[in-house]
This record gives structure tokens, C-alpha cells and sequence, in this order.
């Protein structure tokens, strides 16, 4: 379910447990625009879209985006050209006291078969593995 698997995990394994993933990141999911409240507080979370992919995923991704930025009131949102291995798109990270809480990355000229380049930005394991509960209490 890649991209969809992520949010339905994070909220399963939530109300199995209670307990919540640090980070998601997120590729081309076409359903569940939002997650718990404990997961939107707490979990950092980078969406990725082809803008070339099926306007509904495209629309889902933007409406994940605006979910969690409207969970926050006065954050920072800043812009980002970017170009991952022959890429080309735009970065929105989302910040709340020097913390970010919401990335989102739209290329530009791809479809729905963006599973694979994401992985060649050197920031994309380095902000998954960098992510901390302690951080967002």
C-alpha cells in the first residue's frame, strides 16, 4: 500500500498501542489525508508527489499538508527549489520553534513512479533518522 501503508500503519499502530513513529514519510499516497491527533502533534511526517501523477493524489498530498498545517498556528513555512538526481521540484517545510513538523516535496515532471529517486537526496535518510518524540511534547 506504500504511500496510503504509511498513514494506515502509523494510525494502527497507534490505537494497538499507543505508540507513535518518530517520522513518516510518505510517496504518492492516494487515501487518508489525516492521522490521529497524538500522530499530527507528535510525528514528523514528509509527503512526496509526482505533479504528473492522478489529480486525486495530488489533491490527498495537498490536503495531508494543509491537515497538519492548520494543526499549528504560527508556523514558519518556508520554499524550496530543488533538483534530486535530474528532479526538479519544490520543498514547503513546515517549523514551530526551530523544530520541523511537516515537510512536502512536489516534482515537478513525474508521475506516480517516484518510489525510487527520493532515496538519492542526500537529506531524505538523514531528516527520517534525525526525528525524536522528545522533541514535540
Amino acid at each position: 500500500m506504500g504511500g496510503s501503508g504509511s498513514y494506515s500503519l502509523a494510525n494502527a499502530y497507534y490505537d494497538f498501542n499507543k505508540h507513535l513513529f518518530a517520522g513518516i514519510i510518505r510517496l504518492a499516497g492516494q487515501s487518508q489525508p489525516s492521522v490521529r491527533d497524538a500522530i499530527a502533534k507528535r510525528t514528523s511526517i514528509w509527503l512526496h508527489i509526482g505533479l504528473k501523477d492522478t489529480e486525486r493524489r495530488i489533491r490527498v498530498t495537498r490536503r495531508a499538508y494543509d491537515y497538519i498545517k492548520n494543526y499549528y498556528p504560527n508556523v514558519s513555512e518556508e520554499s524550496e527549489r530543488i533538483n534530486i538526481a535530474g528532479h526538479p521540484g519544490t520543498t514547503l517545510t513546515l517549523t514551530k520553534n526551530h523544530i520541523e513538523i511537516l515537510k512536502k516535496t512536489e516534482y515537478d515532471n513525474d508521475g506516480h513512479a517516484i518510489y525510487n529517486f527520493p532515496y538519492h537526496n542526500n537529506n531524505f535518510f538523514k531528516w527520517l533518522f534525525t526525528q525524536s518524540l522528545q522533541y514535540r511534547k
